[in-house]
């Protein structure tokens, strides 16, 4: 993006090796642009590197949460906390709508508070809406300053997220890591739940895919990890990290273009068939004994806490209660959002949010979600790099079926993916790793 100083410009054209958006109006801002864009440190200073850390952790926040202190989960406010009183922010798109959202979100806790703790509601509603309007800019401003910041994200968070992976097999073999084993035949690697394990490692080989696509990674290297986090959900018996694993490739399949999207088409057919004829009308004889365990335990009428029927009775009580009263909520604190006696938890968001939250938290939850989509469609339409988008899908459908509205670290991952989007959209991609300065 360096471009010779010595080159004379018209105020209204563009040297070459100019990214296509950066239009000036006269020699002076020129001037000032190229000073900026001169004065852009190629390390990163310690305010990335926290940044790094805080996101690629994301995996092991819930470990991190029993294991050392609860507050483990306002690290990611903390950080955005403290970009915001050094002034380490910038304006990112949709910035208007981000902000209307977490004031929302604070006087739903405050109103549905009223029904149950005022302060316990306002605490969680306060996170939150601090949470969607801080961290955006604040990782915005590190991806406009650092070109590496990235692409360091990257490859910290595969590393750190293949790392939880590989304990999980070998908590799959009976093993043990940092006191941590399979539950009930589920593998938990670092993740500090099976679930989270899963989702993780789908966003993981969401980004492996997209990388192995254009070419930015080793192919032997690239399939070996693709095997291992594919063995980690099938570890994991996260039938909702398998429900996003699919929606995700899908997303790929649809948007993709060329050759890759009937190859993937193809390769799916065949997959499917195959699995059909070696089952001999028996799907559930293939899977793992743990996963066998986990489909049985969902679908079974008599079943616990998980069976389908207990869940669909967890909707048909949020459903009446909000029939009730449609406005003020139960009280987005975790003392009100169980639903029935077993203690279970509305596993979708948007149902959940307007259970506990009242109308104006389901609205804030629409609009960030429909936001959401927009940006996805609008970027898959002008850059190559489909993982972001594919990851912010595939998490807002496991959002539907999972309470995710108060779990930091996937609000994390999905935001951060929002303002990557919102960085790389050049006319022509300019690399999956890679930075532009508007």
């Amino acid at each position: 993006m360096a471009f010779n100083q010595r080159t004379p410009h018209h105020p209204n054209t563009r040297p070459e090796g100019t990214a296509s958006m950066m239009v000036t109006r006269s020699p002076r801002q020129w001037k000032v642009r190229h000073e900026a864009m001169s004065d852009r440190p190629v390390r990163m200073g310690i305010d990335g590197w926290v940044w790094v850390v805080v996101i690629a952790t994301s995996p092991l926040q819930q470990l991190l949460y029993s294991m050392v202190s609860p507050q483990v989960r306002a690290i990611p406010l903390a950080a955005a906390l403290l970009s915001l009183m050094t002034v380490r922010v910038v304006k990112v798109h949709g910035q208007r709508v981000l902000v209307v959202v977490a004031a929302l979100i604070v006087i739903a806790g405050l109103i549905s508070g009223m029904n149950s703790n005022l302060r316990a509601s306002g605490e969680v509603a306060v996170t939150l809406g601090l949470l969607v309007a801080l961290l955006p800019p604040a990782v915005a401003f590190q991806l406009n300053r650092y070109p590496n910041f990235l692409r360091n994200v990257v490859v910290a968070f595969l590393g750190v997220q293949t790392l939880s992976a590989l304990a999980a097999i070998v908590q799959m073999a009976g093993g043990s890591v940092l006191g941590v084993v399979a539950v009930a035949g589920r593998a938990r690697g670092l993740a500090g739940h099976p679930n989270i394990l899963g989702i993780m490692s789908v966003i993981a080989i969401l980004i492996l895919f997209d990388l192995m696509r254009r070419g930015v990674i080793n192919r032997v290297l690239g399939v070996a990890l693709l095997l291992v986090h594919a063995v980690t959900i099938l570890g994991s018996a996260s039938l909702s990290s398998m429900l996003m694993l699919a929606v995700g490739l899908m997303f790929y399949v649809f948007a993709a273009r060329g050759a890759i999207r009937y190859l993937l088409g193809t390769l799916a057919i065949v997959a499917v068939v195959g699995v059909l004829v070696t089952a001999n009308g028996n799907l559930i004889s293939l899977l793992p004994e743990s996963l066998e365990a986990r489909v049985s335990e969902v679908t079974d009428p008599s079943g616990d806490r998980a069976s389908l029927l207990i869940r669909f009775g967890a909707y048909q009580y949020a459903i009446d209660s909000i029939a009730g009263d449609p406005i003020m909520g139960v009280g987005m604190d975790t003392m009100n959002q169980s639903t029935t006696q077993s203690g279970l938890v509305v596993h979708n968001y948007l149902l959940r949010g307007w259970f506990q939250g009242g109308l104006l938290l389901f609205i804030a939850l629409t609009t960030i979600s429909a936001m959401f989509v927009m940006a996805s469609a609008r970027y898959i339409r002008r850059t190559g790099v489909l993982a972001p988008a594919a990851i912010l899908v595939s998490m807002l459908v496991f959002g539907l079926t999972s309470s995710l509205y108060t779990q930091s670290h996937y609000w994390v991952v999905m935001l951060v993916s929002f303002v990557v989007m919102g960085g790389l959209m050049p006319k022509e991609p300019l690399g999956p790793l890679r930075t532009v300065r508007r």
